[in-house]
This record gives structure tokens, sequence and C-alpha cells, in this order.
């Protein structure tokens, strides 16, 4: 579904009307929203992807979801001769704990470690999803998403951010509910936001009467 962004003005001309958010939330197919005022010119693509759970991508359910979030972005690049970057946010929300309580000689670096771990746990998931695809960038940031992927479809000048709105729960990190409508109301680019495999529409289909 591709539709133009109903208009907000003022301060809140960045947010999605609730019809929008309605179809993001609800809609089973992959929607496309764009903006008015915004470039028709696809330069940059943002395509953000969760890799939590180890071994996910090209796996069922969030690894399904990741690999038709990066399908759609490079079928849209190929059009418009666009530069994809696959960006995953990760974070390690134990190291705090692990400095604290650690019994070794340097909590320091003992934290380090650990972090640089995760981190590496992070890469391989994410080298995985993009192997064999040249036209792709990795990108790999610390942080929390709500935060790190608005700004980095900023200091891109991206003109579309791809991303899923929902997924399982119980997955540290997982751009999810809350998280999810923050970003999509954080950025002022076009938005094509997509389902997981098996996603079902709460919406029942409107059926015609039949004549009598």
């Amino acid at each position: 579904v591709m539709k133009a962004a109903d208009p907000f003005g003022g301060l809140h001309s960045h947010l999605f009307s609730s019809t929008d958010q309605h179809l993001l939330r609800k809609c089973p197919c992959p929607v496309w929203l764009r903006r008015n005022g915004t470039s028709s010119k696809t330069r940059a693509i943002v395509a953000a992807v969760d890799l939590d759970a180890p071994g996910q991508p090209g796996s069922g359910g969030q690894g399904g979801l990741n690999e038709s979030i990066v399908d759609i972005a490079l079928q849209i690049a190929s059009g418009e001769d666009a530069t994809v970057h696959v960006l995953h946010v990760w974070d390690a929300p134990g190291a705090g704990l692990l400095r604290l309580w650690s019994d070794e000689p340097d909590p320091t670096a003992a934290q380090a470690r650990y972090e640089m771990a995760i981190k590496a746990e992070h890469m391989k998931a994410l080298d995985r999803l993009i192997a064999g695809r040249d036209q792709l960038i990795g990108e790999l940031r610390k942080g929390v998403a709500r935060h790190v992927i608005p700004a980095r479809v900023r200091a891109l000048g991206a003109e579309l951010l791809v991303m899923g709105t929902i997924a399982r729960t119980g997955i540290p990190g997982f751009i999810i509910g809350n998280t999810a409508e923050d970003i999509i109301n954080s950025v002022e680019c076009a938005l094509l936001t997509v389902k997981p495999p098996g996603y079902e529409s709460p919406v029942a289909p409107v059926r015609a009467a039949s004549a009598s």
C-alpha cells in the first residue's frame, strides 16, 4: 500500500495521523507513506533490522522479517540507483551490573570484554544477513534504537526508512510497540513498514452483502 501521509501542521508536522498509524499497525502488506514536500528521488535508504536472537537471519520469525526488510529495500534501490544502509542497533544491558558485581581484580576490563563479546555476536549476525550482496552497507551502532535510528536517518540524509513494526516479545532491544512508534514519529523522511511472515491483520475483511 502506497499513500501520501496525512499532513499535520506546526510543531507536529513530522507526526503521522491516526489513519496512517492504523495502516502501519494493522495492514497485512507493506505500507509506504510518502510525506508532502520531500524529495521524490531516493538516494539513500536505511533498512533497520533487529538481530538480537543468535542465528536468526534467514530463519523464521524475526529472521524472516529481517530478510523481507532487506529484500524490499534492495528492490527499491535497484530502480532508484540508491544506497542501502542496513542498520542494527545493539546494546549490552548487563554491562553495568557486571562492573558493579564482578569479583575480578579489574571490573572495568571485565565489562569491556563482555561488551566486545556481545558486539562480536551482533556483527556476525549482521554479516550473515548482508553476505553476498555487495550493494548493502552494514552499520552496527551501540545505543537505544529509538534514539539511534532517527539520528542515523538524519545524518545520512536518507529519503526512506524501511523497518518492521511488530514481532515476538521477550527479545531484549526489539523494535516493538512504543519503541517502533517513537521511531516512526521521529523521522521526517518517507517510511516503509514491513510485517513478519505469517502476520494476520486483526481487521476482518468487509464482505459485500448478498443480493436478496
